[in-house]
């Protein structure tokens, strides 16, 4: 255990007392002034007795042990290719409460997103509202909007709020294309515009579906991404069908599935191949 004695004046301070004022009856002055500039820890007793004159709780005065940057990486980098199980063992690592800013912003997205993904609809919910009081306080991250709106609608949607979904998944497309071309994480912008897109479908907005994978072509055009621009014909082809043009999802399929056959992408070539056979001349 270490102490922050820079933090403990500070704190002091705030609550209007001197060294003499928070000693009085538990330690002599010199004592506070050796946590103060020295970081001395006095016995535990007396530790505790000053921190509840304080009226804070002990951590306000330790030094937080940061969790590597790098571990939160690997949970992003799990999470994005689904590996739920590694996902699991990784965050298990992590204690919130060595955490703080930014990286505990982050922690609770990773956990909501991955409570989403288990399917444990209320505790997704319950991680992202947690990361809305993060940036409350820290606002320093407005590129965690749209994905957060869209964790919340995807969640309700499988609760059957349909409502509660559409105005969630309207809030994430606020922003949706400034995400995408700053998102910090390679392809992430568009998996999130890519989710969103199908999500807009499912709840039978076809238009907003149409709007969002036009706006992840013309992003993915700039920056030369073509496994976007794949998924992104594959779900115009899919808003074709909802709407009976056999004809033009055909030819937006046909593209996406052109796409897969270059890079390779098996799952995608899979099911943008079944589509193709599944549409009647």
């Amino acid at each position: 255990m270490e102490l922050n004695g820079a933090k403990f004046r500070e704190i002091r301070r705030e609550k209007g007392l001197s060294q003499i004022d928070l000693s009085e009856g538990i330690c002599t002055q010199a004592t506070i002034s050796l946590i103060e500039n020295s970081n001395r820890i006095p016995k535990l007793e007396i530790l505790n007795q000053l921190v509840d004159r304080l009226d804070v709780p002990l951590n306000a005065i330790l030094v937080v042990d940061r969790v590597d940057n790098g571990l939160l990486e690997q949970v992003t980098n799990s999470l994005y290719q689904n590996k739920l199980g590694e996902v699991n063992h990784l965050i298990d690592e992590i204690d919130p409460n060595c955490l703080d800013g930014d990286d505990l912003t982050r922690y609770y997205y990773l956990v909501g997103f991955k409570e989403l993904r288990q399917g444990h609809y209320d505790d997704a919910i319950y991680n992202l509202g947690l990361v809305l009081t993060q940036l409350s306080v820290n606002s320093s991250r407005q590129d965690y909007w749209p994905a957060v709106y869209y964790g919340f609608a995807a969640a309700y949607s499988r609760k059957g709020d349909y409502n509660k979904a559409q105005e969630m998944v309207d809030r994430s497309m606020k922003d949706l294309t400034h995400f995408m071309e700053g998102a910090r994480h390679r392809n992430y912008g568009f998996w999130l515009a890519i989710s969103v897109a199908q999500l807009q479908l499912e709840l039978d907005q076809p238009d907003k579906s149409l709007q969002v994978c036009r706006a992840i072509i013309k992003v993915a055009l700039n920056k030369r991404q073509l496994s976007p621009l794949g998924k992104a014909y594959h779900v115009m082809g899919q808003v074709n069908l909802s709407q009976g043009d056999s004809q033009l999802a055909r030819e937006n399929i046909t593209i996406a599935n052109s796409f897969a056959k270059v890079l390779k992408d098996q799952v995608e070539l899979k099911e943008t191949a079944a589509l193709l056979d599944s549409i009647k001349d």
